[in-house]
């Protein structure tokens, strides 16, 4: 069954579809240095707002969705989560949406920004928040850098 952190259930979903979202949040410091202090030091943490100084990536189920970009330009990655521990875990709210639809939507995201990586304007931030919407009704809101 699929409980909310408070213990329940989205009232407007059945206990089979629906699957909680989480932002969660790594250092930066380049992919090997970041992902190498996910292995050594996890600490799997539950907060109120995620820090912006921080790379974003969502959780759905068993699977993460992150933008990264490669020579300047923005791509769309998504993994199975047995890496994420050593990241900051914060709930955000629900969907009900496949992995497939959720992939379509990640891609119509990226599609929507401008393809040149921006650390402010255009970044892993505004791609986990325009993500978010759109697959979490009602989901939390959160500031950026």
């Amino acid at each position: 069954m699929v409980v909310q952190s408070n213990g329940t259930r989205p009232p407007q979903w059945g206990p089979e579809i629906a699957r909680e979202v989480f932002i969660i949040t790594r250092g930066l410091g380049g992919s090997v240095l970041s992902w190498g202090r996910a292995v050594v030091l996890p600490q799997l943490e539950f907060s109120a707002v995620p820090d912006v100084t921080k790379h974003w990536a969502l959780l759905i189920g068993d699977t993460y969705h992150q933008l990264e970009k490669a020579s300047g330009v923005i791509l769309y990655q998504h993994k199975p989560k047995e890496w994420y521990d050593g990241f900051t875990k914060y709930s955000v709210g629900w969907t009900n949406l496949d992995d497939d639809t959720i992939k379509w939507h990640a891609q119509r995201t990226i599609d929507s920004m401008p393809p040149t990586y921006d650390l402010t304007a255009n970044n892993c931030q505004i791609f986990t928040l325009g993500l978010m919407n759109r697959i979490a009704p009602g989901c939390r809101q959160f500031k950026t850098l």
